[in-house]
């Protein structure tokens, strides 16, 4: 049998760290606030929704 490739590893620990992240996210009550609102005269260019 083949050892494990390096892509594989990476890919797995991914999904790992990704699950972690979510649950972490479950718990939070920060929620997402897009700063440009309608009238604002100050535009935030680099928040994403």
């Amino acid at each position: 049998m083949a050892p494990t490739s390096y892509l594989e590893r990476l890919s797995s620990e991914l999904d790992d760290i990704e699950s972690a992240f979510v649950e972490i996210l479950r718990g939070s009550s920060i929620r997402n606030v897009n700063p440009n609102r309608p009238g604002d005269s100050v535009v935030v260019i680099d928040a994403a929704d």
